[in-house]
């Protein structure tokens, strides 16, 4: 079920300001002991605009992967993908991932869908959320969900 989406910020989470992305707003995963800002929710509205417009990851975004917040080998994967127009410069759109995950399923499934429903209906509204399921590794997702809402109103 998508009743996580209560829980989404409405308002007061933190709104990037960078002009030409799609990243409305988000929010931080807070609680005692963590040092590290990792994204808990995270709410975009990819628009044909977007599309192709992203930008790559950079070696500090790297490095943050992985050295402070997920495994040595893990990729600095993108929530809103760089095929999407969202940025690989900024941790706020970064989340630590197996490199096969974020080269595979990723990529061609999950952002697939989000080219596809901007292509055939204009904009594709999407929320994450993250879920941190593993004390060892508090900053690296165990598993997240997301909801898709089409220009038209119906959901994925």
């Amino acid at each position: 079920g998508a009743e996580w989406l209560n829980n989404m910020p409405v308002g007061d989470g933190w709104f990037p300001n960078q002009p030409q992305q799609p990243v409305v707003e988000l929010q931080y995963r807070v609680g005692p002991g963590l040092t590290q800002n990792v994204v808990e929710y995270l709410y975009a509205e990819i628009q044909a605009v977007h599309l192709r417009q992203g930008t790559a990851t950079n070696n500090q975004v790297r490095q943050w992967v992985q050295t402070q917040v997920g495994r040595p080998n893990d990729d600095a994967g993108h929530i809103i993908g760089r095929n999407q127009g969202g940025l690989g410069t900024v941790n706020w759109n970064i989340f630590p991932q197996s490199g096969n995950f974020n080269r595979g399923a990723y990529a061609q499934n999950i952002e697939s869908v989000f080219n596809d429903t901007v292509t055939r209906h204009g904009v594709a509204r999407i929320w994450f959320r993250f879920v941190y399921g593993n004390a060892q590794e508090p900053y690296r997702p165990t598993r997240f969900n997301y909801f898709l809402i089409h220009n038209n109103g119906s959901a994925t």
